[in-house]
């Protein structure tokens, strides 16, 4: 089981933007920040796992990157993209969003996808048996020198 609405069976997107034109699915001007994304080994599996089982999957990040809010993580094609969706970055083929209304608050950080025990909250899919996704965003500092 692939997870598509019309049975394709790319299990790893690109770019999300292609995904949903091929699948008729409304496109918005999606806005890119230049915020690193990356994720441990063990979330990396996880995403595959699940690229496997569902097709592509996509992560939303509420809130800021002090927050300590879980990435929520779906099916990308269950996902209902406004012009409110600004795409951080991408890891192992997979895009993660967040809120326009936060992403000022991301743009000089970098988030990290993990896995800890426990179920997700919420209607996030889970990591894999007992598991759910964790974010860890590190603050990138500027410095200035005279």
């Amino acid at each position: 089981m692939n997870g598509f609405p019309n049975g394709s069976a790319a299990a790893h997107p690109d770019d999300s933007t292609d995904f949903l034109a091929k699948n008729n699915l409304p496109i918005y001007s999606l806005t890119r920040l230049e915020t690193s994304v990356s994720a441990t080994p063990e979330a990396r599996n996880a995403i595959h796992c699940l690229t496997e089982d569902f097709g592509p999957i996509m992560f939303y990040q509420p809130g800021g990157p002090e927050d300590g809010f879980p990435p929520i993580c779906l099916e990308l094609y269950g996902f209902i993209f406004t012009e409110k969706d600004i795409l951080l970055g991408r890891v192992a083929h997979t895009p993660a969003y967040v809120d326009k209304r936060e992403a000022e608050r991301w743009k000089n950080s970098s988030l990290l996808i993990d896995v800890a025990t426990g179920e997700p909250e919420g209607f996030s899919i889970a990591a894999g048996d007992g598991l759910h996704f964790v974010s860890k965003a590190q603050i990138m500092k500027l410095e200035f020198f005279p």
